[in-house]
């Protein structure tokens, strides 16, 4: 969905569910799968150069947790306020960024695409490690046993390290 800026005036807002077709889009190219509903608020405001969004974002979805590999339900409600600025990025500043220049964007033309606003959004609200609960004992390295559902048979090898060498290393000292 895409808003051209110069028929803005005043503050807009949009709400809107998981049956959005370019919302769907943005949860199919970040691979997400949802589940249950989703609801999304938007309020947008002008100011001059600045263009300033607002946005309430609830939703769960079904990411793998990093460890065991099992699906997971991660619940999102969060907000965000992206600040758009017409312009050129100035990259090139000597001084150092401020907080608020993190949520910065500087943009050109007449028209914001919210597609690529939320896929960046909810990019940033995704962890990066996905955990399905915070004692996850994953998965048997050598046959692939979920730990959390039981303890395999596996023979643990002790395994030597190159560094182990290292232990009966000894110095000698100088003139001696």
């Amino acid at each position: 969905m895409k808003l051209k800026l110069h028929d803005l005036r005043e503050s807009v807002s949009f709400s809107f569910n998981e049956n959005e077709g370019w919302l769907q889009d943005v949860l199919t190219r970040l691979k997400l799968k949802i589940r249950g509903p989703l609801s999304l608020y938007l309020k947008v405001t002008k100011q001059d150069n600045h263009l300033f969004i607002e946005g309430h974002l609830v939703m769960t979805w079904v990411l793998a947790c990093s460890r065991c590999a099992n699906d997971m339900d991660y619940a999102v409600d969060d907000f965000f306020s992206p600040v758009f600025v017409r312009g050129k990025d100035s990259h090139v500043r000597k001084t150092a960024l401020g907080e608020d220049d993190l949520d910065t964007t500087y943009f050109s033309g007449d028209e914001i695409d919210f597609a690529e606003v939320m896929h960046e959004q909810i990019a940033l609200m995704t962890p990066v490690q996905p955990l399905c609960q915070q004692n996850c004992k994953g998965l048997c390295p050598q046959c692939g046993q979920d730990l959390n559902v039981g303890r395999c048979d596996c023979k643990k090898e002790i395994t030597h390290s190159r560094f182990d060498v290292l232990k009966t290393f000894k110095m000698r000292k100088k003139g001696g």
